[in-house]
């Protein structure tokens, strides 16, 4: 079995695959942040309005690096690996990684609610970034 960074891009991703697999990756980085942050000591020493602020941007970062460390290591991350889905690059650079991952967090929204924002070929990561989101094998 090829490990996850091996993969052929095959073609156009499903855009219900693609869907699924955001869902997914911000389900994963959410979990993250939430087990890293320090709930019981924040809350004592912040106002209730800076603490859930605190919350969503640890949430929003959170998100943001997932996708950026495994756009860089993989090339995909690992739903997408469960999914059959990969980047049209395989290795990208810090930058370019950072770039994709952040204009993916920001694509989320609409994409949740089915707007063309996180499109494989149109939307807001892969116009902004040029790196498609492909159906790999």
């Amino acid at each position: 079995m090829a490990g996850p960074s091996e993969f052929t891009p095959v073609g156009p991703a499903d855009r219900r695959r693609v869907r699924n697999s955001a869902i997914s990756d911000f389900a994963v980085a959410f979990l993250l942040a939430v087990l890293a942050f320090p709930f019981p000591v924040v809350r004592q020493l912040l106002p209730i309005p800076v603490f859930v602020a605190s919350i969503v941007g640890t949430v929003v970062v959170t998100h943001v690096l997932y996708l950026s460390v495994f756009a860089m290591a993989w090339g995909r991350t690992p739903t997408m690996f469960l999914l059959e889905l990969g980047l049209s690059e395989k290795r990208l650079g810090v930058a370019h990684a950072f770039v994709w991952a952040a204009t993916s967090s920001l694509g989320f929204w609409p994409l949740l609610l089915g707007f063309a924002a996180g499109d494989p070929e149109t939307g807001l990561a892969a116009r902004i970034s040029d790196v498609r989101v492909v159906a790999t094998r």
